[in-house]
């Protein structure tokens, strides 16, 4: 495939991608444009705008607590001034915490454990290693 014909397909792609995503709004608002796509060399080049993905809300919560509080289906927030619990439990020798005498509801199910990676991330369910991968061959059903 000559390089031309690389760049005309991957533009093709582009173009196909920007329309599928526009297709994704709401019936009732009309489109706008997000960025630009421009073709450099054998490179496919997205530009966003500033505010194509929202602008950030950031706040300083420096000495502050965030107290979250479930109201029906929806959760508050309340924010006050810093509260700490000194007691911080036993070091984790692993990855899995599991709660005591509480469960809390997350994404449609009910929890009473969960993983802490190294980087503090949250996972629930099954850890990495406890996954395995399954191969199925292109054209063939699983």
């Amino acid at each position: 495939m000559t390089l031309r014909k690389s760049v005309d397909a991957s533009w093709r792609t582009a173009v196909l991608l920007i329309v599928s995503v526009s297709c994704a709004q709401q019936d009732n608002e009309p489109g706008r444009s997000i960025g630009r796509v421009s073709a450099k060399g054998g490179l496919i080049v997205m530009e966003l705008d500033r505010d194509a993905l929202g602008k950030a809300n950031l706040f300083d919560l420096t000495g502050r607590t965030l107290r979250f509080t479930t109201d029906g289906s929806l959760y508050r927030v309340e924010s006050g001034p810093l509260d700490l619990d000194s007691d911080y439990g036993p070091e984790l020798s692993g990855a899995e915490v599991t709660l005591r005498n509480f469960r809390f509801p997350f994404s449609g199910k009910s929890w009473e454990s969960f993983l802490v990676g190294t980087t503090g991330s949250i996972r629930f369910g099954a850890s990495e290693k406890d996954i395995v991968p399954t191969l199925t061959a292109i054209g063939t059903e699983a």
